[in-house]
């Protein structure tokens, strides 16, 4: 079976695992910034974990705005952090947080906005400057976009600071971990301070990433992947794998824990890998674009030059449908945030003012989006199998 994802590993980061390095997270730290376009870098254990530092170091308390279609988990970041998430809408056919709407969220209690690069596709980077103009932080959210360009400049210059993701299905991965990236001395400063005060040491954090980097490679195998999704469908593994709780706001027990030299020393050859990583993503996306014109049923997201393609993420008329039959068919397909965050019981209740809709295009998002596999290792006949299977399934919508 053809899973929904695979990070980029083989003997490179097998070997790499082994080697026991003291500087190794400095020396990430500084190598990524450099591949970041960005003068200060800052490990954390996930991405969620640098927005919620990057808050309570600079005190910053009121409202955050965000998109309503996003991971959720930065919404727990803002609340956990002592903020309130204000949301917006999306750009009505777009992934994107409407910049416009998110403007009009704006109040005097307004101390950050975090646009989101989602799927890999660019924010209007020329808007953001306007809300830093009003003195209002900008934490970019580029964890599904590593090098993304908006109009040729990249993404990540923009902005007070940005946060990457480094889990197991991101554009490059150390199992988990994320990345805090800036060019002011004194942002650096400050997160970097409070970081080293109030995080702490988790062994046994160490030693489940260790195991789960181990584990994969059998797991995301083409011929071991049957089994892992037997067990995740069967919700045997599906806890193990969940990134949130529905009906909580919280952060996962170690998003305080240090970052690990063994992540670090993965870190150091994905980010060999990178630019190969990016251009065969994109190249699958435009193979997918050339190859699935004229569905029926399913409708292509845009095809943009700056994008980077984290996931191809077209939208889909009956998506419980469709991801049954590809299933079937030996494709694993995914659905990314079947939520809308403003929607969910935690939020509604505890933030009631800020999660006033409607949110229109977030909504359609939730409910038709799909990730259909572009890891960078998919061969060229899982492609054109790829192709075959969905123009199939839709014909049968």
């Amino acid at each position: 079976m053809i899973p929904k994802l695979k990070p980029c590993f083989n003997h490179r980061e097998l070997l790499a695992s082994f080697r026991f390095a003291h500087q190794a997270i400095p020396e990430f730290e500084e190598n990524f910034a450099i591949a970041a376009n960005a003068r200060y870098a800052l490990a954390f254990p996930y991405g969620r974990s640098c927005l919620y530092a990057f808050l309570k170091a600079l005190d910053l308390k009121g409202e955050v705005i965000m998109p309503a279609y996003s991971c959720v988990v930065v919404a727990n970041a803002i609340a956990m952090a002592g903020n309130v998430p204000a949301f917006a809408d999306c750009d009505k056919g777009s992934f994107l947080m409407d910049l416009e709407k998110a403007g009009q969220k704006v109040t005097k209690q307004t101390k950050a906005i975090v646009p989101t690069s989602l799927f890999g596709y660019p924010v209007n980077i020329g808007q953001i400057k306007e809300f830093q103009e009003k003195g209002i932080y900008v934490m970019q959210d580029n964890a599904l976009a590593y090098r993304a360009e908006w109009k040729g400049k990249p993404v990540a210059g923009a902005g007070d600071a940005a946060l990457y993701s480094m889990g197991i299905g991101k554009q490059l991965s150390t199992i988990t971990g994320g990345m805090l990236t800036t060019d002011n001395e004194d942002i650096y400063e400050k997160v970097r301070q409070f970081r080293d005060r109030a995080f702490f040491n988790y062994t046994l954090g160490t030693v489940k990433k260790y195991l789960y980097f181990y584990a994969q490679f059998a797991a995301l195998s083409n011929p071991g992947y049957s089994l892992t999704y037997w067990l995740w469908k069967n919700n045997i593994i599906r806890p193990f794998t969940q990134y949130f709780k529905p009906d909580t706001i919280d952060l996962p027990k170690d998003f305080d824990s240090f970052y690990s030299s063994f992540q670090a020393n993965l870190g150091l050859e994905q980010l060999k890998k990178l630019p190969e990583i990016i251009e065969k993503r994109k190249a699958i996306a435009a193979f997918y674009h050339r190859q699935l014109q004229g569905l029926k049923n399913i409708s292509l997201p845009p095809h943009e030059d700056g994008a980077t393609y984290s996931h191809f993420v077209p939208r889909v008329k009956n998506r419980p449908f469709f991801i049954e039959a590809m299933a079937k068919r030996g494709i694993h397909v995914g659905h990314h945030f079947e939520y809308v965050i403003p929607k969910l019981n935690p939020f509604a209740e505890r933030f009631p003012s800020s999660c006033k809709g409607p949110f229109p295009s977030a909504s359609a998002s939730a409910e038709q989006v799909v990730n259909i596999p572009n890891f960078p290792s998919l061969t060229k006949s899982q492609q054109h199998y790829i192709v075959e299977q969905v123009r199939a399934v839709d014909a049968l919508m």
